[in-house]
């Protein structure tokens, strides 16, 4: 019996980008406000201190866009942020708390806050591998390659021989 699964299909077409994030707006959250508080603390070095305290103005600005609140503790050296009654988007706080990380890990502001983007991720660090921010440009279709141009040394993890 041939088979069905090869047959055309009317999404599967060239002038649809399939990857395209569309963008979360206000109107998309019909759960309304969050019930609980989230919030994360990341702890910073000391020679980062200087850079944070200009940058902050920055930050806080492009967090509250989201509705995001943020804390700038320089005696103990942490940065925290928090939802917020004016938080719309879920994600919003996890794109926070991967902001602040890359604040901690010398990752000028300016790059960093491109993270609250819809299309762009970071992907963090797994074992000896770190990488940078993913955008548009390669996205999750890149990724792969990426990680073989840096590291080619290391075996696939996932291939078993």
């Amino acid at each position: 019996m041939p088979s069905t699964n090869n047959a055309p299909k009317p999404w599967d077409t060239d002038d649809i980008d399939k990857w395209k994030v569309d963008p979360f707006l206000p109107a998309d959250n019909a759960g309304g406000a969050f019930a609980e508080e989230s919030s994360f603390i990341v702890l910073f070095p000391k020679y980062r201190e200087v850079y944070l305290r200009e940058a902050w103005s920055g930050v806080t600005k492009a967090l509250k866009n989201i509705g995001i609140a943020c804390t700038l503790d320089l005696v103990n050296g942490s940065m925290e942020v928090k939802t917020t009654k004016k938080t719309w988007d879920p994600a919003a706080i996890l794109k926070a708390r991967d902001l602040i990380k890359l604040l901690a890990r010398s990752v000028p502001a300016p790059e960093a806050l491109r993270i609250l983007e819809d299309s762009v991720a970071y992907p963090g660090q797994h074992g000896r591998r770190h990488r940078g921010l993913q955008g548009p440009q390669g996205g999750a279709q890149g990724g792969r390659g990426h990680d073989e141009e840096r590291a080619p040394d290391i075996p696939d993890q996932g291939a078993h021989a």
